[in-house]
């Protein structure tokens, strides 16, 4: 299948790069299928042939994924493992991270060099602390770095973490109350535990 014919399939997105290069991204909820593999986006050149590539949706991807590890299993022991697995997502750096100029920043309640939410509970008390005295700026330090910035940006900073923690939280337990609710194996092979999360924040200081 030629580029320019992708173009016109529904579900696919195909940006050009640079130097007669074209990234060919399925859209949120599909997947790029070639022969038995799976990819989320391909770089080509512009006039090359895709011909064993097919666009499907994300879910038939994770039935063909999960085929395997759920064989065998009943529905009750299959539910456990997802619920297992929902947990280790929402604890991982996909989840529980932000982006500050560029660099990854995980937390984790067992890191007290990240900033989980002891750490951050404990940083709008030094914000409050210095806007109270009248300074200005503050360093703070994350993951054995040390960034500055005003008062004002880092409370923001702080504000939309917990934000986002929150919508994370929520949609976790979202995930959980729809997995306990699953009637049958295919309903779990099926199931994207990765769905509904916000954008990991991104900032700049």
């Amino acid at each position: 299948m030629k580029i320019e014919e992708l173009k016109k399939k529904d579900n696919v997105t195909v940006t050009e790069v640079k130097n007669g290069c074209v990234k060919v991204s399925a859209d949120k909820g599909f997947i790029l299928k070639g022969g038995d593999t799976y990819t989320s986006e391909i770089y080509c050149a512009e006039d090359a042939e895709l011909q064993d590539y097919e666009v499907v949706a994300y879910s038939d991807y994770l039935r063909a994924e999960n085929k395997k590890k759920y064989e065998g299993k009943t529905i009750e022991e299959a539910k456990e493992m997802l619920l297992a697995e929902i947990d280790t997502y929402d604890k991982s750096s996909a989840v529980n991270g932000f982006y500050l100029n560029g660099m990854l920043i995980p937390w984790s309640k067992d890191d007290q060099s990240s900033p989980n939410v002891d750490k951050r509970m404990g940083l709008r008390q030094n914000i409050a602390d210095k806007v109270a005295l009248g300074e200005e700026n503050i360093s703070i330090w994350m993951k054995g770095m040390s960034f500055t910035m005003p008062c004002a940006q880092a409370e923001m900073l702080m504000r939309s973490i917990e934000n986002y923690a929150y919508e994370c939280f929520s949609v976790t337990a979202a995930h959980k109350k729809a997995v306990s609710e699953l009637t049958s194996i295919e309903e779990v092979e099926k199931y994207d535990i990765t769905a509904g999360y916000p954008a990991q924040l991104r900032m700049e200081v």
